[in-house]
């Protein structure tokens, strides 16, 4: 993003863009550096970020409500209160990347919040759980839109959807092997006195920390900074990013952000698919163990139910990217989610159970990178677009609290009411998107049948006759469908 490159030097390069060139061979060179060198560190941290967001479900596994003398109504309290701290403070930390470098505040926020999950595992009750939980939500909510501000500082609008598959798919992993890890550390139960669970949080919290420490020196916040690039290929990755031109008035920027009524859609959408992402990722363990198996074996057999997850993932936020298409992949991942809540809600024996819960999985993990990368793609001007992701993620988010409730211990072992509301909520988020898509291809109809007299008009009345500012406003902005 042009904010986050804002140097002398840089903007002189900007201007005589129309004088560097580059070959595609040396492009596509760039990207699979950029890839190798950049994804699994984007990945690592939201891995370390879901498992330190989630391992209270498998914590809950090993005894933490006995130890605690938590009810299941306070459980389900401890994994909402979270959200509450997330969604009040996603802006606010979204809008610290413009004061500060981004690798630094998410080296300080990846620091705070390890510590808050080392200290999850000397809690010993209900309300010492809920203040930490919340704590660690304040914390964590800055990581995902800097990872997002970040992609698009380094990769094409094309390439978006399935850079922000990747790294998101930590989501999958986190759960995939967070159940094996969990499973691994119980083993320790009893050593130095302390608890399986408790280790589970000390020993998945302290990692975060260490890695926190080379985020402050190894990760670069710009092409300019990229230590393992060359001088030319710092050029080219500058280059090659389509920039929003500078902005005159940024307020103009948040202004239209929170005036403009698509964003409003790209919330309420976002929130339904949220909704059903963490209560899947928060009870699944529980949901699986009531399928029959027993505590500790269910942590090991939620794992290929997440992998699963994972591959869907990455293979349809590629397809969309190849396709440039986002609503399209967007209902059908909402309806395989749908179509696997309402086998699960229908179907008893195991086997059927088993498969609904990885159907679930093959749906649900692929529709925050497509949304993500669709409201970037929508979002012309630098300021609005990062007032906008802060906005979706920051609201939708409040369906993590949400999502704490849905899966209740009285509707045990079936959960039929908690899986109707999560197919309900997809098959509305789906026709949301198709009513989407019909209004960007309308829109983009109606800007291709201007005049120039028309286009002139329209500048001077929705951009004040400054065609610079105007962004995805502009009569020859097209929208990503």
């Amino acid at each position: 993003l042009s904010l986050a490159m804002s140097s002398p030097t840089e903007e002189n390069q900007a201007d005589n863009k129309h004088q560097f060139t580059w070959t595609e061979q040396e492009e596509a060179a760039l990207v699979r550096k950029l890839d190798l060198r950049l994804i699994p560190y984007l990945t690592l941290l939201y891995v370390l970020s879901f498992l330190d967001r989630v391992n209270i479900g498998n914590a809950r596994l090993a005894n933490l409500e006995e130890d605690t003398h938590m009810t299941s109504a306070q459980f389900s309290w401890t994994i909402s209160i979270f959200f509450v701290g997330y969604c009040l403070f996603e802006l606010p930390s979204n809008m610290m990347l413009k004061i500060v470098s981004p690798a630094k505040w998410i080296s300080f926020i990846m620091t705070i919040w390890g510590l808050l999950t080392v200290v999850l595992g000397f809690c010993t009750s209900f309300y010492s759980l809920l203040v930490v939980r919340l704590l660690l939500g304040i914390a964590e909510a800055g990581l995902f839109p800097g990872l997002v501000y970040l992609t698009a500082t380094w990769w094409k609008k094309e390439e978006l959807a399935t850079r922000s598959a990747l790294y998101y798919s930590g989501s999958s992993l986190a759960g995939a092997f967070g159940g094996i890890l969990a499973y691994l550390i119980t083993k320790l139960s009893g050593f130095l006195g302390l608890a399986g669970w408790q280790w589970i949080f000390i020993l998945e919290g302290a990692p975060t920390v260490l890695v926190a420490m080379s985020v402050w020196f190894y990760f670069p916040d710009n092409p300019q900074s990229a230590y393992f690039l060359t001088p030319r290929e710092k050029l080219i990755a500058y280059h090659r990013i389509e920039r929003p031109p500078p902005e005159d008035n940024k307020m103009d920027g948040i202004v239209a952000g929170f005036t403009d009524w698509r964003i409003y859609v790209f919330m309420l959408n976002y929130f339904f698919g949220v909704s059903v992402l963490y209560s899947t990722s928060f009870f699944m363990p529980t949901i699986v163990r009531d399928f029959g198996f027993s505590a500790v074996n269910a942590q090991l057999a939620v794992a290929p139910i997440y992998l699963v997850g994972t591959v869907s993932s990455i293979i349809i936020c590629l397809s969309s990217d190849k396709r440039k298409e986002r609503a399209y992949h967007l209902v059908i991942s909402d309806l395989i989610t749908t179509a696997g809540y309402v086998l699960l809600s229908l179907v008893e024996p195991l086997g059927w159970r088993y498969l609904a819960a990885s159907i679930v999985q093959l749906g649900i993990n692929s529709r925050v990178p497509l949304m993500v990368s669709w409201l970037n793609n929508n979002f012309a001007n630098d300021t609005k677009r990062s007032c906008a992701i802060a906005l979706m993620i920051s609201f939708g988010n409040v369906g993590g609290f949400t999502g704490g409730q849905v899966f209740r211990s009285e509707d045990a072992p079936f959960y039929k009411m908690g899986c109707l509301i999560n197919a309900t909520c997809m098959a509305l988020a789906g026709m949301m998107c198709a009513w989407m898509k019909v209004n960007y291809f309308e829109e983009n109809y109606r800007r291709s049948r201007l005049n120039q007299q028309q286009i002139e008009e329209e500048i001077e009345r929705c951009g004040n006759g400054n065609a610079h500012s105007m962004g995805d406003r502009h009569p020859f902005f097209v929208y990503y469908l």
